[in-house]
């Protein structure tokens, strides 16, 4: 219930419609009241939007207030992005384009810091619950893995903590961490299995610090199998599909080689040969792929201009980044 003391904050209907002179952040605070269209066409906000716990949001709130970029929701009442900005909405929990907050985090066009994404993703656990009878199951696994050529499997650990580094068996790599616990205790991995599909390739793009979701049919997912369980808990167990997201690999100069590199029309150049080496030991450079179909290549490559020695790299798909290469065209 509400701590004894508070009072609660009314802010009427249209109370700072279609005022301007606003700057910086809005941040609601506990216990506020929003009346329709309380903060209707405001104008000079910057940044955040900020929305506390409210007791009660009416229609069309924020609805014009263009200049927000990021909405944090810790209310209970919905927030349509859509009003405050018709542009695209990222949610920053999930990566997923969204024109809906229901809580979390929203990012205006998902502009997000290239080099501390996979940082911030690393220490993110995704996953779900279910309850059979009086028991609440509850999965975990790290958000994100980086790709590099290898499928991507989900392994079981007794510990939240988990820093072990990764099995490797052939081509597959077990950097996928599930916890499952029952009741708040840790179900030991032997008692159940896990089954990976749709592992292998990027599920999401990087482009320009902006991050989208590609495919969503296939996205990297696992499921769990108990062994020595009842029909009721193998049945529900069943139902439930867990995703987690592949990022793609980042071209440097330091990571990616060319070589019979030609010159074609249109300021494009044709290359005999372009590898890609992945920072993991062990692993052989891969041979990226071009191909007219934008969803098939892994770069693509045009000349700074026509008399120029200077080639610049793409990546695409399960690649990201831009290379400048000189004086390597004939």
């Amino acid at each position: 219930g509400r701590r004894r003391g508070w009072r609660q904050i009314n802010i009427g209907i249209y109370c700072f419609g279609s005022c301007h002179g606003f700057s910086g952040d809005l941040e609601i605070p506990r216990f506020v009241s929003l009346g329709d269209r309380a903060f209707y066409y405001c104008r000079g906000f910057s940044n955040e939007l900020n929305i506390g716990y409210t007791e009660y949001m009416g229609r069309e709130v924020f609805s014009g207030c263009y200049g927000f970029k990021k909405v944090t929701n810790n209310s209970s009442w919905k927030i349509d992005l859509k009003e405050i900005n018709p542009g695209t909405w990222i949610s920053q929990d999930t990566g997923q384009e969204i024109s809906e907050l229901y809580s979390g985090i929203a990012i205006l066009g998902g502009y997000i810091d290239e080099e501390a994404l996979l940082k911030k993703y690393e220490k993110v656990r995704r996953g779900g619950s279910f309850t059979v009878g009086n028991d609440k199951y509850v999965i975990r696994c790290n958000y994100a893995v980086n790709f590099d050529g290898r499928k991507h499997c989900a392994t079981g650990i007794n510990d939240y903590t988990n820093t072990s580094e990764p099995k490797v068996k052939g081509n597959k790599v077990y950097d996928v961490f599930v916890t499952v616990t029952k009741n708040g205790e840790i179900v030991d991995p032997s008692e159940y299995i896990l089954k990976t599909k749709d592992n292998k390739n990027a599920s999401v793009k990087i482009s320009d610090g902006k991050l989208m979701t590609l495919k969503a049919e296939k996205h990297p997912s696992y499921t769990l199998q108990f062994k020595n369980a009842d029909a009721e808990l193998k049945k529900e167990a069943k139902y439930w599909t867990f995703f987690f997201d592949i990022f793609p690999a980042k071209l440097t100069t330091d990571n990616i080689k060319v070589g019979n590199v030609k010159r074609i029309k249109n300021r494009l150049v044709k290359f005999g040969k372009a590898e890609f080496s992945p920072s993991v030991n062990g692993i052989k450079p891969k041979k990226l792929k071009y191909s007219k179909k934008e969803d098939k290549t892994d770069y693509v490559a045009t000349l700074s201009y026509e008399d120029s020695n200077e080639v610049t790299i793409v990546g695409r798909n399960n690649y990201y980044g831009k290379v400048e290469l000189k004086g390597i065209t004939k």
